[in-house]
């Protein structure tokens, strides 16, 4: 995790992005309504801008809106809103990047590498009797 004192470096950027790429594609499979992540490969010299920081929030926000916002899961920052004159600065601090591990961390960890998602509906009636055996089958 990042504290005050720590620099934000490229490579930070392009671990996060490839993280979100990685499982947003691996979702994707499951559920194809899940946005698609456009990732950027960060070099030494790039600034990370107000609209490249809201592009990698929304794309952590998407994995938790299409997939699943586990216990511990902490809400998005929306960086951009309204129109271009009428934006709102706001700073990007060590807590954000932080946010972001916390999240993608929680994401990895429910889905797992071996973890089946399942695409199913069913239906239980708890009140009623049946005849029906269990099988592991």
């Amino acid at each position: 995790m990042y504290n005050e004192t720590m620099y934000l470096n490229y490579t930070d950027l392009n671990q996060i992005e490839n993280r979100i790429l990685t499982l947003t594609n691996r979702l994707k499979q499951y559920n194809p309504s899940t946005p698609t992540f456009s990732s950027k490969e960060w070099h030494i010299n790039d600034f990370p801008y107000i609209q490249e920081i809201d592009r990698i929030e929304r794309g952590v926000k998407a994995l938790g809106d299409y997939w699943y916002k586990p216990d511990g899961w902490i809400e998005n920052k929306v960086w951009l809103n309204g129109t271009e004159t009428e934006q709102v600065i706001k700073s990007f601090s060590f807590e954000d990047i932080n946010r972001w591990i916390v999240d993608l961390d929680l994401i990895e960890e429910v889905i797992g590498d071996n973890t089946t998602i399942w695409n199913v509906q069913s239906f239980v009636y708890w009140d009623q009797e049946s005849d029906i055996e269990w099988s592991d089958n």
